[in-house]
């Protein structure tokens, strides 16, 4: 059987503790929505993203979504509906 030394169980354990201790919260921010409404680089307003913020922060997902999409079809340089 191989022996395992002292130090390889601290420094694995101390990973184990950095892993544990960074969890979740460390992984995101915050979404602010009112930057989702902002347009593209130049600034330019985009009525379907504005509407589809407003929707959502009223609760209907589905309806933002379609709106979202309608926006990509129209604006070829937005990501796709579920990135935004």
């Amino acid at each position: 059987m191989k022996r395992v030394s002292v130090y390889s169980l601290v420094a694995w354990a101390l990973v184990l503790a950095w892993v544990g201790f960074s969890g979740p919260s460390a992984l995101a921010a915050p979404l602010d929505t009112a930057e989702l409404g902002a347009g593209i680089e130049t600034g330019q307003q985009i009525k379907e993203v504005q509407e589809a913020v407003t929707r959502f922060q009223n609760g209907d997902i589905n309806g933002a979504r379609a709106l979202l999409a309608a926006a990509v079809k129209k604006h070829a340089d937005l990501p796709p509906p579920d990135v935004i």
